[in-house]
């Protein structure tokens, strides 16, 4: 059985390149045996090891397909020259993320004296951004764009700002909440961890359609004659296609036609399309239009 290098770095089979690599710097930066006493430094010593092993593994494109295809980089052909002698030595990889980081130093923006333990770099606060989304938007699915500007800022204290462009692929169904996050987009300076950006869906209310899970309601105003007659309808679905609807029954303020599979998108279909009828009621009625009601 091979190790379980996403466990190793406390990471899910679908981690993005980004999340691996900051994964590693925060478990290399703890389990450094330098930053360990004596008595601990065999464990430590051992996972520093197991963690340079494992990102090395998981940001290998090769080495990665044949861990996720048998479990382990030795199996098969695609795996055959990966031998432990391969492995970078693990003092060489941290030194690459890094550089000659003294723990006695204050190179982290902390002063720790000589033998005591130093803190984790802590991880910037999440950046929460209300992502506001038309129905229509929520309905056919979109594509967002978010400038954002950084602070890069070395070891030596210099830095500079710069502007990168998120894009967010607003998927069609998407509810008021939904979350999107992009990893480690904040400012970056050696003693933190860059925050993460997260978009969450606002829906915007439209004037016509509300939604109900994954249903749409459609409020749609006749006259009592129509209610008494039945009628027609034209309505214009959320992507623009125009619906034809027939209604043949009495309508009350209680009645609804339901189409089906005319809302929201969903993981299995669409929901349904809900056409809840406002009955106009007149004030008063004409002695003729009285008589023919009276006599139908």
């Amino acid at each position: 059985m091979g190790k379980e290098y996403y466990d190793i770095l406390g990471l899910d089979r679908n981690a993005r390149d980004s999340e691996i690599k900051a994964a590693y710097k925060q478990a290399a930066y703890r389990w450094h045996p330098d930053r360990h006493p004596e008595n601990n430094k065999p464990l430590a010593e051992k996972k520093f090891k197991e963690i340079a092993e494992a990102y090395e593994v998981l940001s290998d494109p090769q080495r990665r397909a044949a861990f996720d295809r048998y479990g382990d980089v030795h199996h098969g052909a695609e795996a055959s020259s990966f031998e432990d002698s391969l492995f970078t030595d693990p003092n060489q990889l941290f030194r690459h993320f890094f550089g000659g980081i003294n723990f006695t130093s204050s190179t982290f923006g902390f002063q720790t004296p000589s033998g005591s333990n130093p803190k984790v770099p802590m991880k910037d606060h999440p950046k929460v951004i209300n992502l506001k989304c038309s129905l229509t938007e929520l309905f056919s699915g979109c594509q967002k764009r978010w400038k954002i500007t950084k602070l890069l800022t070395d070891s030596t204290g210099r830095s500079m700002q710069v502007e990168k462009i998120l894009q967010i692929d607003i998927q069609p169904g998407w509810k008021q909440g939904t979350k999107v996050v992009f990893e480690n987009e904040g400012d970056e300076s050696p003693d933190r961890l860059p925050a993460d950006y997260v978009f969450v869906v606002e829906e915007v209310p439209h004037e016509s359609f509300t939604r109900e899970g994954n249903d749409l309601r459609y409020r749609h105003k006749i006259s009592l004659s129509q209610a008494l007659s039945g009628f027609e309808m034209e309505l214009k679905q959320l992507d623009g296609r125009m619906l034809m609807v027939k209604v043949a029954e009495v309508v009350s303020h209680k009645t609804q036609t339901i189409i089906p599979g005319e809302g929201m998108p969903h993981k299995s279909g669409r929901g349904n399309l809900l056409i809840q009828f406002d009955v106009g009621f007149p004030t008063r009625l004409r002695a003729k239009e009285e008589v023919q009601f009276l006599r139908d």
